[in-house]
């Protein structure tokens, strides 16, 4: 039977007097009966001594010792506020506890064979600090890392309590990635830096975790980045989230508002709208191994609303795996400079693009390949002169290697 002594109540001002090396955070939940069998769990699981278990009673429950009598470690009541939220729960609780390691308990589920003490070990020797079951439901922490951590506090937040712990893990490690700044990002903030100046306008069309966002708000602009896909719209808030000169649409853009289809690929950075641009990056083999099985049904806006809303930009990146005419069509005024990914096998779509920005007003054009950063032509050329240009490109020519894509680039005159 568990010592009386080893209960203690606490709140969030106090701490606990121990050096534990693992606090297991357990909430209390509605349901005395589940806790009670998850504790028996937890003491199966014969974990080592230097181990707590913190309950977070956030339902005002009444927890005696009856229900703690049969646990082999220190058991602690942690009595919060009622019904925190996720975020809320797992942040007061790490406040409240001493343990080297945090231990965040989702579900009341089988504690066999879970965290022992090589795991925590396996951790403490990681880079990440930050670990998740295998079967999602409980996430292992440093607790100096997590509670520093900002970015970790804002996934949190942005996901439902039903959202598995592994996706939670998957999105910080993207959310890390992205914040970075690399090699590469200097060359794209040099690049750019021709077009945008601090205070300008962007539209980041396609930003699927932002790494053209990324550069842009470092050039000091007003970002309004344009992404559907949940998962990636979730990393953009946690990274980019709290700028003020950020905003994210969860949307597409084409040439009329509503609803559209999207075909959900297993990699996030090729799903597309366009079921003849899939076709073709498939049957070219650039794409061949690769699949888009789901679908997803999407909002639809346009570019011209963008503007109405935004102001004219002073450049808009659209990167729309083979739908960027669509979007183009819902644009009905010159914009000042924009930027169109292109593909060989899709390359009827980008000169559609360009007669339609020349029915705007008047352009001039440049391209750079692949992710060089570089403009390839040394003076910007007409319509006529960039459609003769890219129809000498094939997707088999093996001069260019892993450079046989790239983005057109338009700059609208007296603008």
């Amino acid at each position: 039977m568990i010592n009386s002594r080893a209960i203690s109540t606490f709140s969030t001002e106090s701490s606990p007097e121990t050096d534990i090396r693992c606090s297991i955070i357990v909430p209390a939940g509605d349901d005395l009966s589940m806790l009670n069998n998850f504790l028996f769990f937890l003491n199966q699981a014969q974990l080592p001594c230097d181990y707590e278990i913190v309950i977070a009673n956030d339902r005002g429950l009444h927890i005696d010792e009856k229900l703690l009598g049969g646990c082999s470690l220190p058991v602690k009541i942690l009595n919060l506020d009622t019904h925190l939220s996720q975020e809320q729960l797992f942040n007061k609780s790490a406040v409240a506890v001493r343990g080297k390691f945090l231990l965040f308990v989702r579900k009341f589920v089988n504690f066999d064979e879970l965290v022992l003490e090589g795991t925590v070990r396996d951790l403490d020797t990681s880079g990440d600090k930050i670990s998740v079951s295998a079967n999602g439901n409980f996430l292992l922490a440093e607790s100096s890392f997590y509670m520093s951590n900002e970015i970790i506090m804002q996934i949190i937040k942005e996901t439902d309590e039903n959202t598995p712990l592994d996706q939670i893990v998957g999105l910080f490690q993207a959310s890390k990635l992205a914040a970075q700044w690399t090699p590469q990002d200097q060359r794209m903030l040099d690049f750019y830096s021709q077009f945008i100046s601090p205070g300008d306008v962007c539209f980041d069309v396609g930003a699927n975790i932002g790494n053209r966002t990324k550069v842009f708000l470092k050039l000091g602009a007003k970002v309004v980045a344009v992404e559907p896909q949940g998962d990636c719209v979730k990393c953009l808030k946690v990274t980019y989230g709290r700028k003020d000169n950020f905003r994210i649409i969860q949307k597409v853009l084409g040439e009329s508002q509503g609803q559209a289809e999207l075909m959900v690929c297993d990699a996030n950075t090729i799903s597309s709208m366009s079921r003849e641009w899939i076709d073709s990056v498939k049957k070219s083999g650039r794409f061949r191994n690769y699949s888009w099985d789901k679908t997803q049904i999407v909002l639809m806006t346009t570019l011209d609303k963008l503007v109405e809303e935004y102001g004219i930009p002073a450049f808009t990146k659209i990167d729309v795996e083979g739908f960027e005419y669509e979007v183009l069509k819902g644009l009905s005024q010159p914009l000042k400079a924009l930027s169109l990914e292109f593909a060989p096998e899709f390359i009827a779509s980008t000169f559609k693009c360009i007669e339609h920005l020349q029915s705007l007003g008047r352009i001039q054009l440049n391209y750079s390949l692949g992710e060089t950063m570089r403009l390839v032509l040394d003076k910007w050329i007409n319509p006529k002169e960039m459609i003769d240009t890219l129809k000498n490109f094939r997707y088999d020519n093996k001069s260019l290697g892993d450079e046989s894509f790239g983005d057109v680039y338009a700059k609208f005159l007296n603008q």
